[in-house]
C-alpha cells in the first residue's frame, strides 16, 4: 500500500512543543508549535512531513515528542468539525451583513476561526 503524502503531525498538548524536520523545500529546518491545540488556528499547531524520508527525519529528530504523545499523527480519516472552521455559506455571510450592526457583532464575535471572517 503506497503511502500519501503530505502528513501532518499535530500537537496534542497545551505547551509549547519544538523540533526538527525537513520543509516544503527539503531543507532542514525547525519548528515550534504554540497554543492551545483544541482552539488554535490549525496552522500554528501543525507540521507537514512531505516524502519518506522527511519522515524518517521528522521521527528520529522528535522521537521523545512522538513517543510521549506530544505529536501525534493526524490520520487520512481525520476532519475538522464545524466548529472548528465556522463553516458557514456565502449567502449566509451576505445576509449577516444585512443584519443590524449589534446583531451581526454578536454573530461574528462567535467566530473562532478566521475562515468567516477573511472571506
Amino acid at each position: 500500500m503506497e503511502e500519501k503524502y503530505p502528513k501532518v503531525f499535530k500537537k496534542a498538548i497545551k505547551g509549547s512543543v519544538g523540533g526538527r524536520y525537513i520543509n516544503s523545500r527539503g531543507e532542514y529546518d525547525e519548528f515550534l508549535l504554540m497554543g492551545d491545540p483544541a482552539t488554535a488556528e490549525i496552522e500554528k499547531v501543525t507540521v507537514e512531513v512531505y516524502d519518506k524520508e522527511a519522515e524518517k527525519y521528522f521521527i528520529k529528530n522528535n522521537k521523545a515528542a512522538v513517543v510521549n504523545g506530544y505529536l501525534i499523527e493526524i490520520t487520512e480519516g481525520y476532519e475538522m468539525t464545524l466548529d472548528e472552521i465556522n463553516a458557514v455559506s456565502d449567502g449566509y455571510l451576505k445576509d449577516l451583513l444585512k443584519q443590524p450592526f449589534m446583531r451581526m457583532k454578536k454573530r461574528v464575535e462567535e467566530f473562532t476561526s478566521p475562515v468567516p471572517v477573511s472571506r
